[in-house]
């Protein structure tokens, strides 16, 4: 799959110079020079309009990784990144010798995609979704009524989408695209809203209906992965290893003191460290509002704040703390959760309690069944054992 040279060299339209096109596939291109978004014709370029680059996320992938997936070899050719309100995350567009794949990275997943064949006006249409707020566009999950979705819903799809079964709705979301590079087999509107609902089914089938261009929705579907299943050159990855993100400083509106967010770019809530005040990120800056909440309890970790270490194998680090408890027959419970991030980007929980430690990772919803009391995961079956009102403290 490697490319010695380009295939064709144009011009750019905006500043003049050279963009090189490595895939016949290409439609749509940004200038390593001058960030032009353009349209490639028969003969030239067409501008489009100019784009901001892509923020730098700790990632394993850059235009021009090379890999393989099944048997497929791959090359990264265009990044583009999306923000749905909390947070950033990357789609990659990789060609292949029989096509296009789309490798999605957010919080230490890795999922690759691939469109589907079949008869699209047999997908579901856009009256299954929840309404949304005028003046965000953000779904309201509150408006669902009983013919719309929700996350957890089981759907089926006709028109030939469906082989295997019934798919577990995980989110309904709007998204933003903000920043691209590299090169595309279609068009790309930066600024435009995303509209999608995200499927999984068993413990790695996942899929995509996007219902942002107008008409039927767009089916795409595909498998969660590890990062060593496709087998990435690492001669040509980023640095030889995922970037790190530098830690940020925010000052506590409450009582003025300095908190260090160590994961800057997906950080949604802090506790502030000085009084306790929770905060939440009003967008995807540094910028944090002070939440009404209840008197907190000061929390004391066994383990420190930002601490490093290697837990299962895996580089870790502490990046937050919470005091939970439930209360049954007039006595409290509690707990204790530490949120762990590895280096390649993954969230892990480091649980405490009565002396018990617990490592959790997240798995896909429609990853257990249900029979009776019993919930099974994989070849491993699992029963109930107590339940309750979880609270923070």
């Amino acid at each position: 799959m490697k490319v010695s040279a380009p295939l064709q060299v144009l011009r750019c339209g905006n500043c003049g110079a050279d963009v090189p096109i490595a895939s016949p596939a290409t439609f749509i291109v940004v200038c390593d020079h001058c960030s032009t978004l353009s349209r490639r014709t028969d003969v030239d370029l067409e501008s489009v309009g100019e784009v901001a680059l892509p923020a730098p996320l700790a990632s394993l992938f850059q235009v021009g990784t090379e890999g393989r997936f099944g048997i497929r070899p791959f090359v990264v050719r265009g990044q583009v990144q999306l923000d749905h309100g909390a947070g950033l995350w990357n789609e990659w567009a990789a060609e292949t010798d029989e096509g296009w794949i789309w490798i999605a990275e957010a919080q230490g997943q890795i999922e690759v995609y691939e469109e589907r064949g079949g008869d699209a006006d047999e997908l579901p249409t856009r009256d299954n979704l929840p309404d949304a707020y005028p003046e965000t566009g953000e779904f309201n999950a509150d408006s669902a009524g009983n013919d719309c979705w929700k996350a957890g819903d089981l759907v089926r799809l006709d028109g030939g989408f469906d082989q295997g079964g019934a798919w577990m709705i995980r989110e309904i979301g709007r998204g933003s695209v903000v920043a691209c590079r590299g090169e595309f087999p279609i068009d790309v509107d930066v600024g435009s809203r995303t509209t999608y609902v995200d499927l999984c089914r068993g413990a790695a089938e996942v899929a995509t209906l996007d219902y942002t261009r107008p008409g039927p929705a767009e089916f795409l579907s595909g498998t969660r992965v590890e990062a060593g299943a496709l087998h990435l050159d690492p001669s040509t990855q980023p640095d030889h290893r995922p970037e790190r993100i530098q830690a940020s400083d925010v000052r506590c509106p409450n009582c003025g003191g300095e908190i260090v967010v160590t994961d800057p770019e997906h950080a949604v809530t802090l506790g502030c460290v000085h009084c306790s005040t929770p905060l939440e990120r009003d967008n995807h800056l540094d910028d944090f509002r002070a939440v009404a909440a209840e008197a907190q309890r000061k929390a004391t970790p066994r383990i420190p704040l930002g601490a490093s270490s290697t837990l299962k194998g895996e580089p870790v680090t502490v990046l937050g703390y919470m005091c939970r408890s439930v209360r049954d027959g007039g006595q409290v419970y509690p707990w204790f959760e530490y949120l762990l991030r590895t280096d390649g980007g993954a969230y892990r929980w480091l649980i405490e309690s009565d002396g018990h430690w617990t490592y959790a990772h997240p798995i896909q919803p429609s990853a257990s069944s249900k029979r009776g009391t019993k919930r099974r995961l994989g070849a491993r079956e699992f029963k109930h054992f107590t339940i309750g009102a979880a609270r923070v403290d």
